[in-house]
C-alpha cells in the first residue's frame, strides 16, 4: 500500500484528538471501525465494496501521476 497523504494523516490526527477529548481510546476505536468495515465486506455490503474500489483506484491514479511527473 502507498503511504498516507498529508491530508489523510491530518484527518487521523484530528479524529484521534476528538476521541481522546471524549475520554476514549483511539486505538480501540480504530480497531472497532476496521472490524465493522471487514464484517460489512464479508456480508456483501455493496457500498463498502464501492468505497474500497474507489480508494484503490485513487491510489493507482496517484502512483501513475507521480511516475509521469518525475
Amino acid at each position: 500500500m502507498s503511504k498516507n497523504t498529508k491530508s489523510e494523516a491530518h484527518v487521523i490526527s484530528v479524529a484521534r484528538k476528538i476521541i481522546e477529548a471524549r475520554g476514549g481510546d483511539f486505538k480501540a476505536w480504530s480497531d472497532e471501525a476496521i472490524i465493522r468495515y471487514q464484517i460489512a465486506l464479508f456480508q456483501g455490503d455493496i457500498k463498502w465494496k464501492a468505497k474500497i474500489l474507489e480508494e484503490e483506484c485513487q491510489k493507482l491514479i496517484n502512483v501513475e501521476v507521480e511516475k509521469r511527473i518525475k
